[in-house]
Parts: structure tokens; C-alpha cells; sequence
């Protein structure tokens, strides 16, 4: 298997350099100006959440990884660490499955649609200051992007079912068994 730009380790060495360039350059929308400053304002923590394609016929016992029994233990750890004024941000391509799925009923759990340009998605994404990430690329460019320094990100232990090792886990992250 090829892996990609963010499978190399010279990434690490640019990444400073990257969160300043790879930076919208369309203002937030009016839409999500309220949201970003929640996000900015408290303990935020993104759950990112792919289903789409990773759940298709074709890609499923490959890409199906993440259950809904590893989100919600990711966010009890969280829970368990009781961190000042945080707010959850449920990230997806499919709400209605996290709404039904996760039984995040706290007051403090946003759901938060991806039915919005990428980049938008990126930038709400990657202001977070904590990170629950799926087995997905885009999962963990909204992590890398974040330049919040204490970040603690929780990933699946594994990023696929084939056994593929690969370098985008990062030493310093929480494993769940997804």
C-alpha cells in the first residue's frame, strides 16, 4: 500500500509552517460565526465521525472500524477527566446515524453537520482543543491543523482491518479499540 503526505515523517518537521498556510482564505460563514466562537470559548472536544463510504458494501470489512461502542468510550474518557467548560462537536457526514447511534444526549454534545464546504469543515475542526478521530485522513488533518498546544487526541487503535501499520498514530495519543 502507498501511503500518503501525511504518512511521512518530514510532516511533523512542517507542521508549524503548514497550520499558518493552510488557513481559509473565505471568512467564516455567517452560519458557523456563532459556532466557531463556542469552539473558541470553551473545552472543546471534536468527535469526527465517518460513515459514507467507509460503510458500503465495497469498503466495509476494510475501512468499518470505528463502532459506536468506541466513540462513546472516547468520550467517557474525556468525561472522566473532567475537564473545565467542555463541549462536545460531533463532526459527520451522517448525523442522523450519530444522533441514533451514539445516544449523546448531554447538554453539552453539538451536532454538527458536514453538509458545508470542506475547508469550512477543516477550519471548525482543527479549532478545536481536544480530538476524538475516526480512521480518516480528514479526521486527522482537523487534529494536525490544531495549534491548541495541550490537545489530547483519542484515536482507534487501529485504522484499518487489514492489518495496514500505519504512521499516523501518533505516539503521544489515547488508543481505544475501536
Amino acid at each position: 500500500m502507498v501511503s500518503g503526505i501525511c504518512e511521512s515523517n518530514f510532516i511533523y518537521e512542517i507542521q508549524e509552517q503548514l497550520q499558518k498556510e493552510l488557513i481559509p482564505v473565505t471568512p467564516v460563514s455567517s452560519l458557523n460565526k456563532s459556532l466557531l466562537e463556542k469552539i473558541d470559548n470553551c473545552n472543546s472536544v471534536c468527535i469526527s465521525v465517518r460513515r459514507g463510504d467507509f460503510f458500503n458494501n465495497k469498503n466495509a470489512k476494510k475501512y468499518g472500524v470505528c463502532s459506536p461502542e468506541y466513540y462513546i468510550r472516547a468520550k467517557k474518557y474525556f468525561d472522566k477527566k473532567r475537564l473545565e467548560n467542555t463541549v462536545y462537536f460531533c463532526f459527520s457526514d451522517d448525523i442522523e446515524w450519530c444522533k441514533e447511534n451514539l445516544k449523546f444526549t448531554d447538554k453539552n454534545v453539538i451536532f454538527v453537520s458536514q453538509e458545508m464546504p470542506v475547508y469550512e469543515t477543516l477550519r471548525l475542526m482543527s479549532r478545536c482543543k481536544h480530538f476524538i478521530l475516526s480512521n480518516s485522513t480528514f479526521s486527522w488533518w482537523g487534529q494536525f491543523l490544531s495549534e491548541y498546544k495541550d490537545k489530547i487526541v483519542v484515536s482507534p487503535a487501529r485504522w484499518n482491518n487489514d492489518g495496514y501499520d500505519t504512521n499516523l498514530i501518533d505516539k503521544n495519543w489515547i488508543l481505544i479499540d475501536a
